[in-house]
């Protein structure tokens, strides 16, 4: 396996390692990983970390083209991101929560407790971008989400399993599917094939 560029250079260069806070990224991945009580609060700091890697990756673009150092690659190295992870977009939540100020953070739990609502970062997504994320009717009710990925994969398509796959992904970013991770990985597989050939 190769070694991650992003590793190697934090394992050889301090001053890196400690600008990123590399201690401080993997203590909090394994407090969120861990199924801690706060586990909003450290997706929080999670963000915050990440924000404060982008601030210096952005600032660095000598050392990190001379390493071979991408966004992606300190994404899934040194954050621990998978590539399904990317595709949800999760970690651009989790970025943008970090880049919230204190007082923001504290007014959103505020009002998700007198309101009810979940103390989350979609909450919080919500909380930052009520036009677009809590449309509302005519009637004043709030917007249901909707469905606007739906894919199905034919058996004989994919040769995976005993049945097809099919998945919808809906306006709040859930994924609906019955099928296992690798029927799944399988089916995507498949499309990103096919939409290289078209590309091609």
């Amino acid at each position: 396996m190769a070694k991650s560029p992003i590793i190697a250079l934090v394992k050889s260069n301090a001053q890196v390692a400690e600008q990123l806070n590399v201690s401080a990224i993997r203590s909090v991945a394994a407090s969120i990983e861990s199924g801690n009580q706060k586990v909003f609060a450290k997706s929080v700091e999670f963000g915050r970390l990440m924000a404060n890697a982008k601030a210096w990756f952005d600032k660095n673009d000598t050392i990190c083209k001379a390493n071979g150092v991408t966004w992606k690659s300190m994404l899934t190295d040194l954050f621990g991101f998978t590539e399904e992870q990317l595709e949800t977009k999760w970690h651009k939540k989790l970025l943008k929560a970090g880049s919230c100020s204190e007082e923001q953070i504290l007014e959103f739990t505020k009002w998700a407790q007198e309101n009810k609502k979940p103390v989350s970062i979609l909450g919080l997504m919500k909380w930052l971008n009520p036009a677009t994320e809590e449309q509302t009717t005519e009637g004043g009710e709030e917007a249901k989400s909707q469905c606007v990925v739906s894919l199905t994969f034919k058996l004989p398509l994919i040769g995976q399993g005993e049945r097809n796959v099919s998945l919808s992904i809906d306006t709040d970013n859930n994924v609906k599917t019955s099928n296992s991770e690798a029927e799944i990985k399988k089916a995507i597989e498949l499309l990103n094939s096919i939409l290289n050939v078209v590309e091609a």
